[in-house]
């Protein structure tokens, strides 16, 4: 038994030294895997802001929003809704502003979730940024916010 005991002391300190040392490794590797992140996040910021750059001078953007109105909604609460909606053409940097209802064509890839949409294009993404700031595009947001079953979806292109 006594023999036994510096072997157990030996292996106890081989142990806690490979412990230590992998430790250290895995240290040196997290470091390594998040300078390696970290350019990655870099690259991709960099790229995002080309390809802003780029889609700018493309041509117009258009914004194209579905709503979802709810079931209970009075006349007058319906008409606030359309009004408001109609209100953007007031927004001066709009182009090619369209409100309808949706239409069921018959074709069976039809969006039946939404029933209301608006469309129009701006020129670039700063005047984008500046309808979203707009006084009458935030009129809209409360009015919706009390019309809508869900957030608005949206899909947004370059015209080309």
């Amino acid at each position: 038994m006594k023999q036994l005991l510096p072997f157990l002391i030996l292996l106890l300190l081989f142990t806690a030294c490979k412990e230590q040392a992998s430790t250290n490794v895995g240290s040196d590797s997290t470091q390594l895997e998040l300078k390696k992140l970290q350019a990655e996040l870099a690259f991709y910021k960099k790229e995002n802001q080309q390809l802003k750059t780029k889609s700018r001078t493309k041509g117009l953007l258009t914004h194209t929003v579905f709503l979802k109105r709810k079931d209970n909604l009075t006349k007058p609460e319906i008409a606030a809704l359309k009004d408001a909606i109609n209100a953007l053409k007031e927004i001066d940097f709009l182009q090619d502003f369209h409100v309808g209802r949706i239409a069921d064509t018959g074709d069976i890839r039809f969006i039946s979730d939404h029933d209301v949409f608006f469309s129009f294009s701006v020129k670039n993404i700063e005047e984008m940024d500046a309808y979203q700031k707009h006084p009458i595009h935030l009129a809209l947001k409360k009015v919706a916010g009390k019309s809508i079953v869900a957030p608005p979806k949206v899909y947004d292109y370059w015209v080309e």
